[in-house]
């Protein structure tokens, strides 16, 4: 007989402290002296290829880490881009690299190396303009003007969908959230998009105080499983939180030109004043813990081996802090009976009830006069 006895203590304890090792950086300056075709870039995209496309007010770049290779418009050729001056680019799930001009929109094919205006059947195949483009997990492209919103399958199958929404704004940028469903920016609110009735939500972003001055978004940035971040032109950085559905201010009087997401934590803010970075994190949970893991093997015979395992696990997590400002945060809402809440000083997904029982001064829980608690 032999026995095995092993035991395997692991004390978990996270958020141990962490340091960074600076990075040397090379920048290379290009402009039209390298042969970029104009100094004033509006846009820029790294397609599957590898390629860097660059959109400026004098023609399309494409770069391949050696030298340029220009784009523009020539009234000879009809497969050339429709208008000089690039407003946006994206590239689709197929490869085609969509160019939005100041005149019309257009797709890049890399098998004919040719210019596809964007051109819809029920419109007597005009070429259309639109300003941004972004594409959704079935295969639909959103197309975003200042005053029309279209969802358009990509494989041109059927006509464009045009959004009532569109006629009744002035719209300023779109996102996708983690659905890949659109969210646009208005001037001063958002929609969101509702799959379940085919049409967008009016969310308020401003106060009464800043439409009237008046003050304009600028561009969105999605924050997952939180909210968005939302610029403008005038009042600074402002968060809207998806879960509670306000608004708050997050960085004042700035004028804000772009949001980067840098990592999941991190995003850059381009703005008149500079750049800021701004680090966002749901909060910071302490967890500390052990498990005790006992294997053995009591009997063992030629023919049969008997073996046992006993495993103990605990493990206690404490919220130290929340997001700035916030001091609870419903994570679950069960009506208006129980709710699951992140609270500073409590446990991740501590359960709350609007019901308590009546008790004694020993405990016990005291009956009503029909019986009941």
């Amino acid at each position: 007989m032999r026995l095995l006895l092993t035991t395997i203590i692991n004390l978990l304890l996270l958020l141990l402290p962490y340091s960074g090792k600076a990075h040397d950086l090379y920048f290379r300056h290009y402009t039209n002296k390298q042969g970029l075709s104009h100094n004033t870039v509006y846009c820029a995209l790294q397609d599957k290829k590898g390629f860097m496309w660059f959109g400026t007010d004098d023609g399309l770049n494409r770069f391949d880490g050696h030298q340029f290779r220009i784009y523009r418009y020539n009234s000879y050729d009809p497969e050339s881009l429709p208008n000089d001056r690039i407003i946006s680019l994206f590239e689709d799930s197929t490869g085609r690299i969509w160019v939005c001009t100041y005149s019309h929109t257009c797709y890049y094919d890399y098998q004919t190396d040719a210019f596809h205006p964007l051109t819809f059947s029920d419109s007597n195949n005009t070429p259309e303009y639109f300003q941004q483009i972004r594409e959704d997990k079935k295969g639909n492209l959103w197309l975003m003007s200042y005053n029309r919103i279209a969802r358009y399958a990509l494989s041109g199958e059927s006509s464009p969908h045009f959004y009532p929404e569109g006629e009744q704004i002035s719209l300023i940028d779109i996102t996708m959230d983690e659905e890949n469903e659109p969210i646009l920016a208005g001037r001063s609110d958002l929609f969101f998009y509702k799959p379940e009735a085919d049409k967008f939500v009016r969310i308020p972003v401003l106060t009464k105080k800043e439409k009237g001055n008046p003050i304009s978004l600028t561009r969105l940035c999605l924050v997952p499983a939180w909210g968005i971040l939302v610029g403008t032109d005038r009042a600074g950085l402002k968060f809207y939180d998806r879960n509670s559905r306000n608004t708050e201010t997050i960085i004042p009087d700035i004028q804000v030109r772009d949001i980067k997401q840098c990592n999941e934590n991190t995003y850059w803010i381009a703005s008149e004043s500079g750049v800021s970075k701004r680090w966002i994190n749901a909060g910071d949970i302490q967890n500390k813990g052990i498990e005790l893991l006992i294997t053995g093997t009591p009997i063992e015979t030629k023919d049969w081996r008997w073996d046992l395992s006993f495993n103990l696990t605990r493990n206690r997590n404490m919220i130290v802090s929340l997001f700035e400002g916030v001091e609870k945060y419903q994570l679950v809402g069960g009506g208006t009976d129980t709710q699951a809440w992140a609270t500073v000083g409590g446990a991740y997904g501590d359960i709350y009830t609007s019901y308590a029982y009546t008790r004694n001064e020993n405990g016990e829980k005291l009956l009503n006069a029909d019986g009941s608690y």
